[in-house]
């Protein structure tokens, strides 16, 4: 029978070896913490700093849309009795993505009114365009349009087109 002290020796090591061992998990969680923290601030420092320092650059390569937009690109969706169903690009959405994800796209609704000017601009002649009354039922879906209003495109969904044009 091993004597009583070799035993109560045994026990304070074993202590002393858990608390050293629970001072340093929590030492290496506390440094995991730090380090997390700090990359996450390092990351918003750097971000900002990148954005103060390219931002005259970016604007000047992709100037923002006017705020009042009065023509818009967009593709036919859908034609339903003079109203024109639209897909735009979202004029908030004008920066190019570095993941090349598509932009943003909005729908739009042209109503073309009997003063409504509908033409097809034909470039395939070369440089000179030929341009040739169209008719809104000449209009498919899948094709890019123009169209023009007197409305604020930017703000307004709905709107009546003064001018909707088909460029070959």
């Amino acid at each position: 029978m091993p004597p009583l002290h070799a035993g109560v020796c045994y026990n304070q090591s074993m202590k002393k070896t858990a608390i050293f061992l629970s001072v340093i998990v929590v030492c290496l969680i506390l440094i995991g913490i730090g380090f997390y923290a700090g990359n996450r601030k390092g990351s918003e420092q750097g971000a900002t700093a990148a954005e103060e320092k390219y931002k005259p650059l970016i604007e000047r390569s992709y100037p923002k849309p006017p705020e009042v937009l009065n023509s818009i690109k967009g593709v036919v969706k859908k034609i339903a009795g003079g109203t024109i169903q639209m897909e735009v690009n979202d004029p908030e959405d004008y920066l190019p993505h570095a993941d090349n994800s598509p932009r943003k796209t909005l729908t739009r609704f042209a109503t073309v009114l009997p003063s409504t000017t509908l033409v097809t601009i034909d470039y395939s002649s070369g440089a000179n365009a030929k341009t040739s009354p169209l008719a809104l039922s000449s209009l498919k879906e899948g094709m890019t349009i123009f169209a023009t209003t007197q409305a604020n495109i930017r703000t307004s969904a709905t709107f009546d087109a003064t001018k909707i044009e088909l460029v070959k």
